[in-house]
């Protein structure tokens, strides 16, 4: 039997210059994935996506911030 894990998602545009600022909630498994790309797993991945800059914990959420352009996170 399959146990499907807690899961969030978003879908975001940010508008030309201007910078959104992300706190996603820290899910069992602890992990984030930005547009596919695994970029958290208990902690901060050695992956770089452009546009993106990741901030690290603060309690219960992975925060970060993102440049102009569409951006899909999910947290789980």
């Amino acid at each position: 039997t399959r146990t499907t894990q807690p899961a969030m998602s978003l879908s975001l545009t940010a508008p030309q210059a201007t910078t959104a600022a992300l706190a996603m909630p820290r899910l069992p498994l602890d992990e984030i994935y930005v547009n596919g790309m695994a970029v958290w797993r208990r902690g901060p991945l050695p992956v770089s996506i452009p546009g993106l800059r990741m901030l690290g914990a603060s309690g219960n959420r992975i925060l970060m911030e993102v440049q102009p352009g569409s951006w899909k996170v999910a947290s789980r």
